[in-house]
């Protein structure tokens, strides 16, 4: 996702800027109930409609994470 925005905290360069946005740590002190970071282990998602990426991925066997970052899309269509 680094590599796919415009940039991230985490680094100086600048992203390829396919998703316009910024790549952001997750702040802790901003959330009610902290997660431990980095965020890692399996978790099940939800796929939005007409996502056509995932048409023959069945979400029902989990997706792994290591993350401590997010993605602020510019646009909430690009989430």
């Amino acid at each position: 996702m680094h590599l796919l925005a415009d940039g991230s905290e985490e680094g100086q360069l600048p992203g390829l800027g396919w998703i316009p946005g910024r790549v952001r740590k997750i702040d802790t002190s901003l959330l009610s109930a902290a997660p431990k970071l980095p965020h890692m282990g399996w978790n099940d998602i939800a796929i939005a409609p007409r996502a056509s990426l995932f048409d023959r991925v069945d979400a029902s066997r989990g997706f792994y994470f290591l993350h401590s970052y997010y993605l602020d899309a510019q646009d909430p269509a690009h989430v």
